[in-house]
């Protein structure tokens, strides 16, 4: 049975570069292609579709940019017009459900999945995982580093972070909550590297949330203290 591991976090909090750190990790100690359901990803093909372009032209026709849906016009009509983001997540969500299930299915004989979520906790789908983990940064850091993204402005940087959780809260619901700050990458890589490791050697009934959060705790503990000595 395969063992999923739920990562999410904030926008720009640096969700994606932890998930290659546990990819990375899993597949060269477990010798296996570790696979990965990304949600952002799958998102990203569905406006590639021609019956998802088809629906939201129709809806919205003043998105229909040479045969394609331009998702900045797009996204300003959703931080705007709630209506908008309702219908949107009423069509996606379903969808992208139905082939995340299919996809852990498939690899049901897997011993690990990654599934790379932004929306874990406000879809509910955290309930799915056997393990939690949540990264974030500091508000400012967090700003900043949307700031340099191209399409962003002060108005979708303050829809995007109402209309997520905000991290204190996604870190109480956590399993494990992971600092991505630059200066700790280092320490972060080598902890996960070494988790994994003691987490792949874990028989199945010791794989229970308890004894995973201490291994992760005195790992962290671990790896920040050789750090200090330095």
């Amino acid at each position: 049975m395969v063992f999923i591991i739920g990562l999410t976090g904030g926008a720009a909090c640096g969700k994606s570069t932890l998930c290659q750190f546990f990819y990375d990790s899993l597949n060269v100690i477990y010798n296996d292609d570790v696979p990965i359901y990304d949600a952002d990803k799958m998102v990203h093909e569905l406006y590639q579709q021609p019956n998802i372009i088809d629906q939201i032209a129709e809806k919205y026709p003043q998105t229909l940019v040479n045969n394609k849906i331009d998702r900045n016009i797009l996204g300003r009509l959703a931080y705007t017009d709630k209506k908008v983001l309702s219908w949107l997540e009423d069509m996606f969500h379903p969808i992208i459900r139905e082939k995340r299930i299919m996809l852990t299915e498939y690899h049901t004989e897997k011993a690990f999945m990654i599934w790379d979520i932004p929306l874990l906790f406000e879809t509910k789908t955290h309930h799915d995982c056997d393990m939690v983990i949540t990264c974030y940064c500091d508000a400012d850091i967090q700003k900043n580093r949307l700031y340099k993204r191209k399409t962003m402005n002060e108005e979708k940087i303050n829809a995007i972070l109402k209309k997520q959780m905000p991290s204190q809260e996604k870190i109480a619901l956590s399993d494990i909550a992971i600092k991505m700050q630059f200066y700790d990458l280092q320490i972060i890589k080598n902890t996960i590297t070494d988790f994994c490791h003691a987490l792949i050697k874990m028989q199945h009934d010791d794989k229970n949330k308890a004894n995973i959060i201490d291994l992760w705790v005195r790992l962290s503990y671990l790896h920040r203290h050789e750090q200090s000595t330095y």
